[in-house]
């Protein structure tokens, strides 16, 4: 297989949070050229963060897509020039006030790779524990929860967490436990 060739580009909008555009390519296989649309997001992170009483640092807020309260692990978008690890470090802090370990990446993915530009990671902090007070984002109101960690699958079970990228960051996290 090739990779199809892109004839042209049009800009269709550009926000603070992500730039569209549609692209013109050229299917390899017959030599048809029709418009696909990419959306550019930052890169994002995920922080699985554990108490050292073996609780996951959660955070319950609104999410505008679904239009509903989520509980997701801490995180948000990578700042240019930053790593995904001092992003991770600085998103737990902001979003719960919380500090542990050296952080470890334990993962990343590409979230929709059809349309999407972006990666997303997965950094464990591990004996996160209360520092300072949440320093959130004028866009930000957000309440911290803890709860066992042997109680998160069955919370993903019920629907309790129904985030695909959160639900990746716990396997990525089961799977760093089995090496």
């Amino acid at each position: 297989m090739e990779k199809w060739k892109v004839n042209s580009t049009r800009e269709l909008f550009r926000s603070h949070i992500v730039d569209l555009e549609g692209r013109f390519s050229v299917n390899p296989r017959n030599g048809v050229e029709a418009e696909y649309y990419v959306a550019s997001f930052p890169d994002w992170c995920n922080v699985v963060a554990i108490t050292p009483e073996k609780e996951l640092i959660l955070i319950r807020h609104y999410r505008h897509g679904s239009g509903e309260f989520e509980i997701e692990f801490p995180g948000g978008c990578i700042d240019k020039g930053e790593s995904p690890v001092a992003a991770a470090v600085r998103e737990l802090k902001e979003e719960t006030g919380y500090e542990g370990d050296p952080p470890v990446l334990i993962g990343n993915v590409s979230p929709n790779p059809a349309f999407q530009t972006n990666r997303c990671y997965t950094v464990l902090i591990k004996n996160a524990c209360k520092m300072t007070d949440q320093s959130l984002d004028e866009g930000e109101d957000i309440e911290i929860l803890k709860k066992p960690v042997s109680e998160f699958s069955e919370m993903i079970r019920s629907g309790k967490v129904n985030n695909c990228m959160i639900i990746t960051a716990f396997y990525f996290y089961e799977l760093y436990l089995r090496d």
